[in-house]
């Protein structure tokens, strides 16, 4: 997904309107090999936001939970 198509959809954490957009770069082998990351590669995770949700101190963390979760869904696999 490109960033102008992230910026369109809802906040990955609320589902209001996002108001930017954020690339996620795995940097944890476990999470990279969770998300079906081939070694020797990157694979990059566009998300959209909305400003309430980023103000939070803890968005971080909920956006990789949030993905991985999207992830494992997506490919039937359950999270440890």
């Amino acid at each position: 997904m490109k960033i102008q198509e992230a910026q369109k959809k809802p906040c990955i954490l609320c589902g209001k309107k996002a108001d930017a957009a954020g690339v996620f770069i795995p940097d944890n082998p476990e999470f990279a090999a969770k998300i079906g990351q081939p070694k020797g590669k990157t694979r990059l995770c566009v998300y959209s936001i909305c400003d309430r949700c980023h103000k939070k101190s803890d968005w971080m963390e909920r956006v990789e939970q949030s993905m991985l979760a999207d992830v494992l869904a997506a490919t039937g696999n359950k999270q440890n």
